[in-house]
């Protein structure tokens, strides 16, 4: 990378300033989300022991609309071949999907 900035400089004051408030929300949705996904991938625990010799353990995943495509995107953050989940992790996956497939259709939960 050729520059950068930090939080508090004058350039980041500047660019902050120049948003308009009615986009400023989703400027802070957006950067939520490219925090959440710089935390994706496999974080080398067991958490619920290893199921396998293959098994490679957890993975941090996030699930959002695309209301650009109209898809669900499930970002793992690496490549995988297959998921385990517990009875929780399933529910909790199916109220992700669930959640992000309504705001395809325009509903918000």
């Amino acid at each position: 990378m050729s520059h950068h900035w930090t939080e508090n400089s004058e350039v980041v004051k500047a660019m902050q300033a120049a948003v308009p408030d009615d986009l400023k929300d989703k400027a802070s949705e957006i950067a939520d989300r490219i925090a959440e996904m710089r935390e994706l991938g496999p974080t080398g625990a067991h958490p619920h022991g290893q199921l396998d010799p293959k098994d490679a353990g957890e993975i941090r995943l996030n699930v959002l609309a695309d209301t650009r495509s109209k898809v669900v995107r499930m970002n793992f953050g690496a490549p995988i071949t297959a998921i385990g989940l517990t009875y929780d992790e399933a529910m909790a996956l199916s109220d992700m999907l669930t959640r992000e497939a309504y705001k395809l259709r325009g509903i918000s939960s």
